[in-house]
């Protein structure tokens, strides 16, 4: 068969590119991990940097008042639409208001995030806050905020569109969410790493018509080094 030479030599030209690329990475091998290193520390004291930062979720599930399988669809729309109203700078700064907080609704548009689940009448409201307390403090009160609002509004809404939110999971726990500085360590290194790469192959290419060691020469020449002549 034609093909079976062809075939066996790009086996061995992969063979011979893998090596040379074995042997790159070996040769710069003390590059790798001084980069690695480095963008390890740099990154971890970006991270610690940051500020410490909580979050804590509230999750509610929008019950119609009367089950029909055809406006599912809609309503589950209206979940999306809800999610972006709760998040929005106007609402937020009604919520503040409301509640006596000294944040304002840009502070809170930065802090509130809520996203509703794809294929359920599911809404996730996150909350941010320098304590767990304040994440709680936040997230509690802009879901009681949603649910009052919700009540009110349904009188005023067909009954097909009338929503009941029930909390199915509350603001019970706060988690650290910020400085990470195992993920600045990681997202570092593997910056670090990626710089030394372009000076790697910068500086094999400066070398590569220059002979450093005896053992480079007697590499290239095929033939033992009789001696060296000093500087």
């Amino acid at each position: 068969m034609t093909w079976r030479p062809r075939v066996r030599a790009l086996f061995f030209q992969l063979i011979h590119v893998l090596a040379m690329v074995g042997r790159f990475v070996w040769r710069y091998r003390r590059w790798w991990v001084s980069g690695c290193l480095l963008g390890a520390f740099v990154g971890a004291g970006i991270a610690m940097l940051q500020p410490t930062r909580y979050r804590t979720t509230v999750v509610l599930s929008l019950e119609p008042e009367v089950f029909n399988q055809n406006t599912i669809s809609s309503l589950m729309q209206v979940t999306r639409g809800y999610a972006q109203v709760i998040a929005s700078e106007p609402v937020l700064d009604e919520v503040a208001r409301a509640k006596g907080w000294h944040e304002d609704g840009a502070t809170l548009r930065r802090l509130v995030h809520a996203e509703a689940d794809a294929g359920a009448l599911v809404l996730r409201i996150s909350a941010d806050g320098a304590t767990p307390a304040d994440a709680q403090r936040i997230a509690h009160g802009v879901t009681m905020y949603f649910i009052q609002r919700l009540e009110t509004d349904n009188p005023r809404r067909n009954e097909a569109d009338r929503l009941h939110a029930v909390i199915l999971t509350p603001a019970m726990r706060a988690e650290r969410v910020a400085p990470r500085p195992f993920v600045g360590m990681g997202l570092g290194a593997l910056v670090g790493v990626g710089l030394m790469v372009p000076a790697a192959v910068w500086h094999a290419w400066r070398r590569r018509t220059r002979l450093f060691t005896p053992r480079e020469a007697e590499r290239v020449v095929q033939a033992p080094t009789l001696g060296v002549i000093p500087r």
